[in-house]
């Protein structure tokens, strides 16, 4: 009976390890046709995207807050236990997090790339760790022969070429075309590592923060030229050419087809700077009249619309969509102190989420091959792990700690004071205990004498 049930176990298909849909992502030929706006498609959504970021400034300082609040983050290593191989191997990814040719502010700053294209792709560059070498990128400050990173080179977006795909429709390597040269190469995600805003359908290509602002930013861009050119026509008028009647009917000879070639010519060139000054024939008709006479136009500035208004609508509508729109709070006189609080804790939040993303990446991919080639398993490694952006309002800590006080929460154990003399930026030991009515609370003049007891220094020490 038990032989048969064997057969039976052996002869049927084992359908749960068999994968048999797809997640249904849109390509062909390597290429993602997920978006549906034409000028939001392969290269052309890198450069809309560039010059939304470079030209536009609200989006410009919106980046700009986002890029400068990850870098400033203090970025940590953990060991996986307490153990004293554990502690080794932090300080070795430790090591090699700030012996790379770059420093780690700068690659957290070129990772966060992918939040204007949607994606950022990098390929870990190693070296063995002899010491100083005049090749910066092999220079080393350990000489332990140990294999660590000489950099993380990224692979620019634009230097997008396709992706290849396998027949389960995951993306295996990058076809790059990258400046000088534009020869095509491979490079396959086993040697690379890809940091993503956002994974639907598992799209390496991600979606950038800016893609619900495009649309926003490509009327608000008509309305600054058409601006332009109304404040200019205000000022300079709208040039005026009178000619010969005859030089307009549609059976001019060459000659007054010529005229009003010319005219048309002045009144669109025309413009009232240093470099002004028009040539008339000085024609007259029978009566001593002009023949040829130039006006401007004026409308007094007058509008039965705001365009003003209609731009600094499109800056909040642009702003909101990357959860920033605190960025212009004050320029119209409106919004209180609590309304920005809360909306700069929405956007860090958000921030948060991209850091989570970046660890995430480099703990599941980066870690594992940095250990793999030093010849330890992956089962027992430390991470990398991010701090805060925020600092913490010492007033509402303060509060905190008081209200848990009086609810008789015990804060005397040592990793609670060692956790909210961090919180409050003190170093630590500065936080003590000490006793009043028989109930020890927080101390912050306390001070840790060597046995590791709590001193509360005395009148004259304080002076």
């Amino acid at each position: 009976m038990a032989d048969e049930v064997t057969v039976v176990e052996k002869a049927r298909p084992r359908s749960e390890f068999r994968e048999i849909g797809r997640s249904g992502l849109k390509h062909a030929s390597g290429v993602i046709s997920e978006e549906f706006l034409a000028a939001l498609k392969g290269k052309r959504a890198v450069k809309a995207y560039s010059e939304m970021r470079d030209n536009d400034p609200v989006i410009g300082a919106v980046l700009f807050a986002l890029n400068n609040l990850v870098r400033q983050a203090r970025w940590s290593v953990e060991p996986f236990d307490e153990s004293d191989e554990a502690h080794n191997d932090a300080h070795f990814l430790e090591d090699n997090m700030h012996d790379m040719s770059t420093s780690w502010g700068d690659l957290i700053g070129e990772i966060m790339s992918m939040t204007v294209f949607g994606w950022s792709f990098f390929e870990p560059v190693y070296k063995i760790r002899s010491g100083h070498n005049v090749i910066e990128r092999k220079s080393s400050r350990f000489s332990d022969g140990k294999i660590g990173w000489a950099k993380m080179g990224i692979r620019s977006q634009d230097s997008l070429e396709s992706w290849e795909f396998n027949e389960r429709g995951e993306v295996i390597a990058m076809n790059q075309r990258a400046a000088p040269d534009f020869k095509l190469r491979i490079i396959p995600l086993t040697k690379a590592v890809l940091f993503r805003t956002a994974s639907w359908k598992n799209n390496p290509e991600g979606r950038s923060i800016l893609r619900n602002a495009y649309t926003t930013f490509f009327f608000k861009k008509r309305m600054q030229e058409i601006e332009g050119i109304g404040i200019e026509r205000d000022l300079n008028g709208v040039p005026v050419i009178y000619i010969p009647p005859n030089a307009l009917r549609t059976n001019a000879t060459p000659e007054e087809k010529a005229t009003a070639d010319a005219a048309e010519t002045i009144v669109k060139n025309v413009r009232n700077d240093s470099q002004a000054g028009v040539v008339l024939p000085a024609l007259f008709d029978d009566n001593g009249n002009r023949l040829f006479e130039l006006q401007l136009l004026t409308t007094l500035g007058r509008r039965s619309f705001d365009l003003n208004a209609t731009i600094q609508r499109m800056n909040k509508t642009m702003a909101t969509s990357m959860l920033a729109d605190f960025v212009l709070m004050g320029q119209d006189s409106v919004g209180s102190f609590a309304m920005a609080s809360s909306k700069t804790k929405m956007f860090s939040v958000a921030i948060g989420s991209y850091m989570d993303e970046i660890a995430n990446q480099m703990n599941r991919v980066l870690v594992p091959r940095l250990f793999a080639l030093n010849g330890k398993e992956a089962d027992k490694l430390p991470i990398i792990a991010h701090g805060d952006i925020e600092t913490v309002d010492l007033d509402e800590l303060s509060k905190f700690i008081n209200a848990l006080s009086g609810a008789g929460l015990d804060l005397t154990p040592e990793p609670v004071r060692e956790h909210l003399a961090a919180q409050m930026g003190l170093p630590a030991g500065a936080v003590g205990v000490r006793e009043v009515q028989n109930q020890p609370f927080f101390d912050s003049d306390a001070s840790v004498t060597p046995e590791g007891m709590s001193k509360r220094p005395s009148g004259d020490e304080k002076k």
